[in-house]
């Protein structure tokens, strides 16, 4: 798959919204779908964009943004002739669920981000992000699932957290994960990065992912 537009910085920038990798496109692009959105005024305006469901390359750089709807973590994933920067709040599960994986990312290797947003058996919305390398699904740095048991020095809650956490306090306890997994993040060191295979958007799913929820949790 070819995509030929860029941004005047070099770079393809692309959002996550509802579980898709959204690239921003003028309205009379053939591709382009319109998606109505509310701006910080409450104001509704309409996006003109061309959704993805994956993008694959080498992840060569993060970093942390503040800006009008709040902190923001840039992924950039890149090759010697495309750069794509793959944009997040840092308060989403996107970004948290990846945050946990990094550490099991081989940097030197290509990697598959898929994010999914999609309704549970329970009604409930899941979401996150599928890490993959070499068609192995990349797990959490930070969970033992056989012992099934908090690892490598994550925050977790209070023994007392299912008869006494209130709102207030599960709020307190994702801020401190997500500020752990910041720090975490900000240390990586992507200088291993050598090779820099191609980077590519795709609209197809994964096999074991399309209609199978036997994959969760990623």
């Amino acid at each position: 798959m070819g995509i030929k537009r860029r941004e005047e910085s070099g770079a393809m920038n692309l959002s996550i919204i509802a579980g898709s990798l959204m690239q921003r496109v003028s309205e009379d692009h053939p591709d382009a779908v319109a998606r109505e959105y509310e701006d910080k005024d409450d104001n509704k305006k309409t996006k003109w964009e061309i959704p993805y469901s994956s993008i694959e390359g080498m992840i060569t750089g993060v970093e942390f943004k503040d800006g009008d709807f709040g902190e923001q973590v840039i992924i950039t994933i890149t090759d010697v002739d495309e750069v794509y920067k793959v944009y997040m709040p840092t308060d989403s599960r996107y970004f948290i669920d990846l945050a946990k994986k990094l550490p099991n990312v081989d940097l030197t290797k290509e990697v598959e981000l898929f994010p999914y947003d999609f309704e549970g058996d329970n009604g409930k919305p899941v979401k996150g992000m599928s890490v993959k390398q070499e068609g192995e699904k990349v797990y959490s740095y930070y969970y033992d699932a056989d012992r099934k048991e908090t690892i490598n020095g994550l925050p977790q809650p209070d023994n007392d957290w299912k008869t006494s956490y209130d709102n207030d306090d599960w709020k307190m306890f994702f801020i401190k994960e997500r500020k752990f997994l910041k720090k975490a993040v900000q240390s990586v060191d992507f200088s291993s990065v050598v090779s820099k295979p191609k980077a590519k958007v795709s609209t197809s799913v994964p096999e074991d992912l399309e209609g199978n929820n036997d994959d969760l949790p990623f």
